[in-house]
């Protein structure tokens, strides 16, 4: 099991990849808002969605924000089999 005390296990991602070459070029609704400030906020609410330990909470975030999260498959993956393990004892 990996859900264990004595287990660490590192998912590493850089989130957004914002850009033409991307195909991801998202902006706020409010004009004032600058660019970095508003992917901040979207990287973010993965961030908020992982730290939920629910798997479907981070799909869910994905498809409504199509953030291009670097390493959204790992990161899937390790909430996957973190949410199949039997808790530590």
């Amino acid at each position: 099991t990996i859900a264990r005390s004595d287990i660490i296990t590192v998912v590493s991602s850089d989130f957004c990849h914002w850009g033409k070459r991307f195909q991801y070029q998202p902006t706020s609704t409010d004009a004032t808002i600058p660019i970095y400030e508003h992917i901040k906020s979207l990287d973010h609410e993965g961030m908020s969605a992982i730290e939920l330990q629910e798997p479907g909470a981070f799909v869910k975030y994905i498809q409504a924000s199509r953030n291009t999260v670097c390493g959204r498959h790992p990161i899937a993956v390790w909430m996957h089999a973190l949410a199949a393990s039997p808790p530590d004892k």
